[in-house]
């Protein structure tokens, strides 16, 4: 069923425009780069936040335009935490270096009304796909002049995220 209604919206959208449309950077005052010796834990957090629908009344070709507002951040807390630690926010409060937060608008042409389901299941699989070079290159590049440590940022793996459209992994860097 859920495939049916992700083919159908593939048929039904076509990518427009990918941009930014905001950023925040935050490093903290314990961080001075090229001085820091350990290692830095990389945590990666993305999700959709939100879809706006705009009706085309003049244009011949299509119907609407969507867009999706999708987040994705990075942060570095210090590579002595241990992998439980990692996962207690309460424990990591005022432990992150470094946060690096975007959000990305994804713009597809609509042929066809859709309904909520439709854009529901391309949301949760196609858009995060089609942003996800965008934020690579933009967190590898912040990072770069943050000068952390280098590390990379994963490609991105279609996944079913039918409850939770959230992941969380995190990275060891040297």
């Amino acid at each position: 069923m859920k495939k049916k209604l992700i083919q159908k919206a593939i048929d039904n959208l076509f990518l427009h425009e990918i941009w930014m449309g905001n950023s925040n950077i935050n490093v903290f005052k314990q961080y001075i780069p090229g001085y820091e010796n350990g290692s830095l834990n990389i945590q990666f957090k993305d999700s959709l936040r939100n879809a706006s629908v705009f009706d085309l009344d003049d244009h011949d070709s299509y119907k609407s335009l969507v867009i999706f507002h999708y987040e994705c951040s990075f942060r570095g807390l210090p590579g002595d935490i241990s992998n439980e630690d990692l996962c207690n926010e309460e424990y990591l409060e005022g432990k992150v270096i470094v946060e690096v937060n975007a959000t990305f608008n994804a713009a597809y042409h609509l042929k066809n009304k859709a309904d909520e389901e439709e854009l529901k299941a391309f949301s949760e699989n196609n858009v995060a796909y089609n942003i996800w070079p965008y934020w690579r290159e933009y967190a590898t590049s912040v990072a770069q002049r943050l000068k952390l440590p280098r590390f990379i940022v994963p490609l991105y793996k279609i996944q079913d995220k039918t409850s939770q459209i959230l992941k969380n992994q995190t990275e060891k860097t040297n």
